[in-house]
């Protein structure tokens, strides 16, 4: 039996244990491993390897719901993360840093108009990550938030800051 094959992309001569087998483990492949993974990274950059990526990726999701719950949740997190970096990890009138009770605040409290304008919430927070810095967004922690829609505007920290002040 041969120990070497010659690739069929390359044309070099390579160890046998470098082709993969085929077709169910009945002879080996035409491409060395290299060539192959080349040869893969070069398809999945076409529409028609992208589509085929996007097809085995909404059956798996079929087959595993769960599964594309932990894929929307781990965009959402980067996405988040980098709306934070952007606007501050940390509520901009009270400090609070834990990342789980920050929000983006609309500080003219015109929020209802931009989810209007963009679609809804996703959507929004997707252009504000592509958008540099803008003055009319903050970040609060939703103490602060509920506390200005619920005071007309003002904070509670504001109001204990005034009324020691």
């Amino acid at each position: 039996m041969r120990m070497t094959k010659t690739c069929a992309r390359c044309k070099e001569q390579k160890p046998i244990t470098e082709f993969r087998w085929a077709v169910r483990g009945k002879y080996r492949g035409s491409y060395c491993g290299d060539c192959e993974r080349a040869y893969a990274r070069e398809w999945s950059k076409t529409e028609t390897g992208r589509a085929s990526r996007r097809a085995k990726e909404q059956r798996a999701y079929v087959k595993d719901p769960s599964r594309r719950k932990v894929a929307a949740k781990k965009f959402r997190d980067k996405r988040n993360d980098q709306i934070f970096e952007i606007y501050g990890r940390a509520c901009s009138c009270c400090g609070e840093a834990e990342r789980v009770f920050l929000t983006i605040d609309h500080v003219n409290n015109d929020g209802g108009i931009e989810r209007k304008f963009h679609g809804g919430n996703e959507q929004f927070r997707n252009w504000l990550v592509k958008q540099a810095r803008l003055p009319q967004y903050q970040t609060l922690c939703w103490n602060c938030q509920w506390g200005r829609r619920i005071n007309g505007g003002i904070c509670p920290h504001e109001l204990v800051k005034a009324e020691v002040g």
